[in-house]
């Protein structure tokens, strides 16, 4: 991908037309008129007129000879077709010759091709509904209006079946990818009057000059739940990001594993000197807006969209890795607590400031360590194996671990070995985020 390129995914708002006429655009809730061709393959007749079909719905496939997810796809739509035959006609459209669709399938003696009705040469149905990818679903009800633009993950067995047997259309929203100029930028794509009709999409740049790091707390789109973005980072920090957002759960750098071919551009450097010179030509920006509705699953769908794009498999695994461990010495008093009113919480002295816990759960304590080391180290998991869940009294100065940034763990554990504590850095079962490529 050059430094300049946009793969973006847009869902477009749709608007409804009665009629269509001078290659006007078809919508959902459009009429479609009927369309004819006299370029039939694989059916009673070489003329086919969607008034002939005479059944509840009407799924038009657009396909391509180079298209390997389409070709991959007829064993799939012959299956559909034969099972819900009685309510579902299953169309497929393509713009190339009906001679060369012919010794396609001719050179392709071992394809599973669908028995259904291929319109080739097709010019009126691409112009009804443009698109710019493939494979590309239109659906049709009885009386031929367009119901969906089912995305293809979609059609399969379920959602086919709860179609025909509760009308129910539920088969996502397509997208379109589109690649954006070299003079333009990525704000200019999203102010673009071009994306007038856009209410969902998915965009990922890399490269892109002028950009400065942002995420959910940028101004601009604050308080804005079904958009999130990120720019001028590595894909380690969108990575990281995304799966914390999505699990609630903090990974820090060492708890990523890659084991993918792609490893290089995605581990940034240690060395803070070569890392600047590497990000300059792996830095990537993302911005993902979802319907309204969505809004609860947005880092599900960017987590998909990752994938897809990447060709990665993102997964959750227990895995032995370095990790800050909190122990409990041997042989030392158990932590007590004297009572009274419960609080934990921080007290301003000179110099910093106090952690305070009178009858708090031991696990306030554990989680601060956690959130601290999480947020301000974030170079190892941390992880409480003390055991302890009981109330407790404790006072710890957190000017020690300020300090342990620029020296040593011992300097931390000075302050905690009052209370029988400390903390190693040791191989640990914890959670990982593994990064793999797709089979």
């Amino acid at each position: 991908m050059n430094a300049k390129t946009i793969t973006m995914l847009t869902t477009v708002s749709l608007f409804s037309y009665s009629n269509f006429c001078n290659g006007q655009e078809l919508h959902i809730g459009s009429q479609v008129p009927d369309f004819s061709s006299s370029s039939v393959i694989n059916h009673t007749s070489s003329r086919l007129s969607l008034s002939e079909i005479k059944k509840k719905w009407i799924l038009l496939d657009f396909w391509s000879t180079t298209c390997a997810s389409c070709v991959a796809s007829f064993e799939k739509i012959d299956k559909l077709q034969e099972k819900f035959d009685n309510d579902l006609q299953v169309v497929f459209i393509n713009r190339e010759t009906q001679a060369a669709t012919v010794d396609f399938f001719k050179r392709k003696m071992k394809l599973k091709k669908a028995r259904v009705p291929y319109i080739t040469e097709d010019s009126i149905f691409k112009e009804a509904f443009p698109h710019s990818f493939s494979p590309y679903y239109v659906l049709l009800d009885s009386s031929r209006r367009v119901v969906a633009f089912p995305d293809h993950a979609y059609i399969s067995n379920d959602p086919v079946e709860n179609l025909v047997k509760n009308n129910s259309v539920n088969f996502g929203q397509s997208t379109i990818p589109v690649k954006i100029k070299d003079h333009q930028s990525l704000l200019s794509v999203l102010d673009s009057s071009s994306f007038f009709k856009a209410k969902a999409y998915f965009i990922l740049t890399k490269g892109i000059a002028g950009l400065a790091t942002y995420g959910y707390d940028d101004p601009t789109i604050k308080g804005v739940q079904n958009r999130f973005t990120l720019a001028g980072v590595p894909l380690q920090t969108i990575f990281t990001v995304t799966m914390t957002e999505l699990l609630k759960m903090k990974f820090t750098r060492n708890a990523f594993v890659f084991e993918s071919r792609q490893k290089d551009s995605v581990m940034a450097p240690t060395d803070p000197m070569q890392y600047a010179e590497w990000l300059k030509d792996n830095a990537y920006a993302v911005d993902i807006v979802v319907n309204p509705q969505d809004a609860p699953n947005i880092m599900q769908i960017l987590k998909y969209d990752l994938e897809q794009y990447f060709k990665f498999s993102i997964v959750i695994e227990k895995r032995m890795v370095q990790c800050f461990v909190l122990k409990r010495l041997s042989g030392t008093k158990d932590l007590t607590t004297a009572g009274g009113k419960p609080f934990a919480g921080s007290k301003r002295v000179e110099g910093g400031y106090l952690w305070i816990m009178i009858n708090k759960r031991f696990t306030a304590f554990s989680d601060l360590l956690r959130d601290y080391f999480d947020s301000l180290i974030n170079t190892k998991p941390f992880v409480d194996e003390t055991g302890i869940t009981t109330n407790v009294d404790m006072t710890i100065d957190m000017a020690f671990f300020e300090k342990y940034q620029k020296q040593d763990i011992s300097i931390v554990n000075a302050e905690i070995l009052k209370y029988g504590l400390v903390i190693v850095e040791e191989e640990h079962l914890a959670d990982v985020v593994v990064i793999k490529d797709q089979k």
